[in-house]
């Protein structure tokens, strides 16, 4: 459930701020490429895999999200200014 991609979330961040980047973006990535997780949770690791270099991956995602007329507009919202933030522009 929800509760769980979270716990998932916040066990990569705390990865990768212990210098366990990759294991940290191979998490992230399991976490925002799966579409039965919370879009939130999934834009939300694609922010943070950019941030951990993975940027053409975390772009991918990201395009995915913004243009999925299924996902709240606040999250496509937000998915749109991290790819700004990846210097993507949404199409």
């Amino acid at each position: 459930g929800a509760v769980k991609a979270w716990v998932r979330y916040w066990a990569a961040v705390a990865l990768g701020e212990l210098g366990r980047g990759e294991e940290a973006a191979e998490i992230l990535l399991a976490l925002a490429r799966d579409g039965a997780v919370e879009a939130r949770v999934r834009e939300r690791a694609a922010e943070v895999l950019g941030e951990l270099g993975r940027g053409e991956e975390a772009a991918e995602i990201l395009l995915a999200l913004a243009r999925d007329g299924a996902v709240d507009d606040w999250v496509r919202e937000e998915a749109a200014e991290a790819l700004g933030w990846l210097g993507r522009q949404v199409r």
